[in-house]
């Protein structure tokens, strides 16, 4: 049941949810990690996550919303010839929103408003003009506000270290919808981003040093490169803001550009409580909507919350920072605001209300305003002012009460209902003459508006693009997650998930092998010197077309079996070319930039000697791109204008003139050796794929479910492409009289693509699968296979193929994969894959490697069970006899792996002795004791170490175990402190302990050291990211102390350990679900009855 908050008399609020217990989830969540601290921010059981199951009504409401405000994102007037969306309707592009706006485009494919291969176009026209311009970025920073063409610096605008990021969170969205090229650039784009050089210097206080600035700013407007400045205010409070920051800081794929993962936990979390709703995470005063979503609508902090409860701050040493399931905290502020609308606004504040309520940054009737409402703080025990929490706190900020309309809106992830309440409020407001209010056909919602001041209502009529896009992201994600999808596909969001020891429920996927059974001939096209190569089109005679890239460049390629890859030339301005589709007497047809100022590119043909033939665009375009050439030279494509990106025409082009498809503004996509055109057109039924003649005369449109897509035709009539509903995209194929014929979808498949077909009826594409995209190949006789099934065992181990993007007749196949470079990267290149005899899916059971799956199978998993015993890792450190039994061989009375404390009350313990009723483990066990000045201030004295010198991988989590139980000394220290530190050492270069490079921080066991009747045990997992790189091996000290350095108090342990599993061995766990039990064997026998 979904929560609902409902006023009552005092102005209180009261949670209406069947036997929804808080106190129950938060207990839970401290018996599963053994987290002590005073306050945890989890999800009360029986609140729902998206997405959510919308009635009809109310779906039918958000899908006029989401097409409204798609359409704001991809053809409004605040479209720039470039593509970029502007504010305003001014010139000035938001770095943020386009990040929205990327975000915008991969749901308009998915719910048919354009087809993929448009929205591919755009996002690579706006990944071009970030990285192309050598204006607008300092040290891969981007300016806040850019213009003009080529892009540069809007006025006074300051490099800023929160819009770049939230653009780099949309950019991973479109990276992982589209893969392939796009998500090259995307990747490139982030790795050039050096946050080393927007931190405060060590000269700053020791709460802001190392925290990222708020911006840069340069010296002088001619000069915007040049000199500059920090602003000396950091980024050190929680929001949505911060969080966006620290994960792409901590996510940068260049290690010498990427911050600590410890900033994002460094964050202060100062803390409220309003209404009974519990504990939640607040900014000293700001209070805008927009914090509780600026993350949340690109991470699943759901997600994360369903694997693991919250994040853990106390992990990586902060242990006043309230371990926090951002999701529910969001949720949270949400139900406050609307709490307050209802109940504390002021005085004739009549606009806000139950279903208008959310205040949050908008225009307002005296120009911009940032409002805000927060819950009175709550005082955190022991925490340090400044470095945990603030030196005071603000309180509510309602200035005239307007209402931004996205701001209850972005909340609908959180609270559904509440959320679409005030959306249809709304929507149904009327003005004087009964027309809508905030509302207009065209592009959906105003910005903001108020009615109780100034007499006539104040309307905003303007749109924002970092206002519109969270609302949209957000309504996205409650009805199908599939931002947080995408985003969460993207290598760098795995990696900063990776480094932060963030886990999302459902992200491990399947365990699948594959591969290494094939005989396919696998020719790596190279890349030219670039760092990535993308193969896009064959010809009969097997040589292929394409693109290399680097960091904001691009060229076409030609390669043949025996030229190799050859760059072709680019026009005279020397801008980014792309090859995409090649005839067989060796034509390339494309698209290249002729100049910077260019609004567009223009169609491009190169002849087989490699001259350019063609450089054109239709009369009256803003540009062209070339996507095919027939074998008498005729060319596809499609046109943009006459106004600008927003419409796109598709064309024929011979002998020098140019002819349109239609009326319907569409594209081609494809043309065939003979002639015959593939073509996409906006129709009033929907999207519909087309064929035309010779003569561009059309032929019926080709059926779909809701709508279909044609990517590529062959010289009999017969088109692939897609065949789609809302957000399920399925391959197809059409015959030449129409009839459709579906292509299955490799197992596991969320979605499917054709791009490619040949004489025979074989047809290529790709599938996306929760482990990415592999291409696939449909023939009549064996179906859909995995292309990565057809390579042998070297190609197998190198290369994960990842698109097919042509086929010719000799099933050669042209397409991209990533490959494991011998320095240890990856990277993107283009192949040709020669298919010989196709085999059958590899099985994923066969754990020997054999090609076969059989019962020898099932012995090599059992084999490797019994291994896993001894494979804990080689940080297992549990001592040779349980406990502390082994003597010392320098004083056989004491135990081998325990050295006495540095401090005066430090001693050796053996069973039976100060009250401990018994060792855990055999009969000897040791105590940790101390009293108040007692000068145990040493972190790096041997004598503390309880387990020594264990050899550990940098790759794995380290868990670290113990028992301990508190003795009835007196006095009792009921405030004190029983923790444990981890030190991590390098290696000396000859295998031995070499300098400290760094710790776990505090790990707090117990906060009270009253007696405790018998053992107990703690554990602490500590995620692979908080390991220092160069650790090489970890020793555990434990000590108690009063939390100012004084040792109090006393308790004993046992049995301590620290251990890890082996990064490369997870074959027992064959279903990947985190334990290995008998279900792993049930689904082992299972694949190996599918694989016969």
């Amino acid at each position: 049941m979904r929560q609902s908050i409902i006023a009552l008399a005092g102005a209180t609020l009261a949670l209406s949810v069947s036997t929804v217990n808080a106190q129950d989830a938060e207990q839970r969540f401290r018996n599963e990690t053994g987290y002590s601290g005073p306050y945890v921010i989890v999800k009360p059981d029986g609140v729902e996550t998206p997405p959510f199951d919308f009635n009809e009504p109310d779906d039918a409401l958000l899908e006029e919303i989401t097409a409204a405000t798609f359409r704001y994102f991809w053809d409004s007037p605040n479209v720039t010839d470039t593509g970029f969306v502007n504010d305003r309707g001014g010139g000035a592009i938001s770095c943020a929103g386009v990040g929205f706006q990327f975000g915008a485009i991969v749901l308009g494919v998915e719910r048919g408003y354009i087809t993929r291969s448009e929205g591919e176009r755009r996002v690579r026209r706006l990944l071009g003009g970030f990285l192309e311009s050598d204006q607008i970025r300092k040290e891969g920073m981007f300016f806040h506000f850019i213009t003009g063409q080529p892009l540069r610096r809007s006025g006074g605008s300051e490099v800023s270290t929160v819009d770049t990021p939230l653009m780099f969170q949309g950019a991973l969205i479109a990276g992982g919808y589209f893969g392939g090229e796009i998500e090259q650039m995307v990747t490139e784009m982030l790795a050039s981003t050096n946050w080393n050089f927007f931190t405060q210097p060590t000269s700053r206080p020791d709460w802001e040093e190392g925290l990222v600035s708020l911006s840069w700013q340069p010296n002088s407007a001619a000069a915007p490169l040049g000199s500059g400045s920090l602003s000396t205010a950091t980024w050190q409070y929680p929001s949505g803001e911060e969080l966006t920051i620290y994960f792409q800081a901590a996510a940068n794929p260049n290690p010498d550009n990427a911050l600590s993962p410890d900033l994002y936990y460094r964050v202060k979390r100062p803390l409220g409580e309003w209404g009974g709703l519990g504990e939640m995470v607040r900014k000293p005063s700001a209070g805008g909507t927009f914090l509780q979503t600026f993350a949340q609508v690109f991470i699943d902090y759901g997600g994360i919350a369903e694997a693991m409860g919250a994040d853990r701050p106390d992990l990586y040493g902060y242990n006043f920072r309230a371990p926090t399931d951002w999701w529910e905290n969001s949720r949270r502020h949400a139900l406050m605001h609307r709490g307050k609308a209802i109940s504390e606004a002021p005085a004739g504040f009549t606009t806000l209300g139950p279903n208008a309520w959310g205040l949050s940054a908008s225009d307002g009737p005296s120009g911009y305003q940032v409002p805000g409402l927060v819950p009175p703080a709550v005082p955190i025990p022991g925490a340090q002012v400044n470095f945990d929490v603030p030196g005071g706190y603000g309180g509510d900020n309602w200035l005239d009460g307007t209402v931004a309309i996205y701001g209850a809106g972005q909340m609908i992830m959180f609270t559904p209902d509440e959320s679409v309440a005030a959306l249809r409020h709304y929507r149904n407001l009327t003005d004087g003459s009964g027309q809508p209010l905030v509302w207009a056909d065209d592009y959906g919602f105003y910005d903001s508006f108020n009615l109780h001041i100034g007499g006539a209502p104040f309307v905003d009529t303007s749109r924002l693009s970092i206002d519109q896009g969270p609302m949209l992201l957000a309504i996205e994600n409650a009805r199908s997650k599939l931002i947080w999808d995408n985003f969460h596909k993207h290598p760098i969001a795995k990696l900063g998930m990776q480094r932060l020891g963030l886990t999302r429920a459902g992200d491990a996927g399947p365990y699948r092998r594959g591969g290494g059974c094939g005989d396919a001939t696998l020719h790596d096209l190279g890349s030219g010197g670039a760092t990535g190569s993308f193969g896009l089109d064959i010809n009969e005679n097997g040589a292929v077309t394409g693109v290399v890239r680097t960091l904001g460049d691009a060229s076409a390629f030609r390669w043949t079996s025996g030229t190799g890859l050859e760059l072709l030339p680019r026009l005279a301005g020397d801008g980014p070319a792309r090859g995409i589709a090649i005839n067989d007497a060796g034509f390339v047809a494309g698209s290249a930039i002729a100049s910077a100022s260019a609004d567009g590119p223009i169609a491009v043909v190169w002849d087989d000697e490699g001259a350019v033939i063609v450089a054109d665009s239709p009369g009256g375009s803003d540009g062209a791109v070339a996507v095919g050439v027939d074998d008498f030279g005729r060319l596809a494509g499609l046109s943009f204008g006459p106004n600008g990106i927003r419409r796109e025409q598709g064309f024929r082009y011979e002998a020098g003139f140019f002819g349109s498809f239609g009326t319907n503004p569409g594209e081609a996509t494809g043309i065939a050796p003979n002639g015959f055109t593939a073509a996409n057109a906006h129709t009033e039924g929907g999207l519909r794929g087309q064929i035309y003649d010779f003569d561009r005369s059309q032929r019926e449109p080709l059926p779909g479910d809701s709508w279909s897509e044609v990517h590529a035709v062959n010289t009999s009539g017969v088109a692939v492409g897609v065949s789609a509903n809302q957000l399920d995209r399925r391959a197809a194929m059409w015959l030449a009289d129409g009839t459709p014929v579906a292509i299955p979808s490799l197992p596991n498949a969320t979605s499917s693509i054709a791009l490619g077909v040949n004489e025979s009826g074989d047809v290529v594409g790709f599938c996306d699968t929760p482990g990415g995209q592999r291409a696939f190949l449909w023939t009549a006789s064996s179906g859909t296979v995995d292309l990565n099934d057809q390579l042998g065992a070297a190609d197998a181990a190198e290369w994960k193929i990842t698109q097919a993007r042509a086929i010719n007749d000799a099933r050669q196949i042209a397409g991209s994969g990533v490959k494991s470079l011998p320095d240890g990267t990856e990277a993107f290149r283009a192949f040709r894959l020669d298919v010989g005899s196709l085999v059958a899916a590899s099985c994923p059971a066969d754990l020997n490697g054999d090609c076969v799956g059989d019962a020898g199978d099932i012995e090599a998993y059992f084999d490797l069970v019994v291994q896993a015993d001894g494979l804990r890792g080689p940080a297992d450190n549990r001592v040779p006899n349980p406990g502390f039994e082994s003597p010392n061989p320098s004083d056989p009375s004491r135990p081998e792996h325990w050295s006495k404390l540095n401090n005066p009350n430090g001693s050796y313990e053996t069973a039976n002795t100060n009250g401990a009723p018994h060792a855990h483990g055999g009969s000897r066990f040791v105590s940790v004791s101390g009293a108040p000045g007692g000068g145990f201030n040493s972190w790096n004295s041997a004598p503390n170490v309880a387990a020594s010198n264990a050899p550990i991988n940098t790759a794995s989590d380290l868990t670290l175990e113990l028992y301990y139980g508190i003795t009835s000394a007196t006095p009792v220290f009921s405030t004190g402190l029983f923790a444990a530190k981890i030190e991590y050492f390098a290696d000396d270069g000859s295998g031995g302990i070499g300098a400290n490079v760094g710790s776990s921080g505090d790990l707090e066991i117990t906060e009270d050291l009253s007696p405790t009747p018998d053992w107990t045990v703690f554990r602490r997992v500590i995620p692979a990211s908080a390991i220092p790189a160069d650790a090489a091996f970890a020793r555990v000290l434990l000590f108690t102390f009063d939390g100012s350095g004084t040792p109090v108090g006393e308790a004993y342990f046992d049995d301590v350990a620290i251990y890890q599993e082996d990064p490369g061995y997870d074959a027992p766990d064959y279903n990947r679900d985190g334990v290995i039990d008998a279900f792993d064997v049930i689904d082992l026998i299972a694949d190996l009855s599918v694989c016969g």
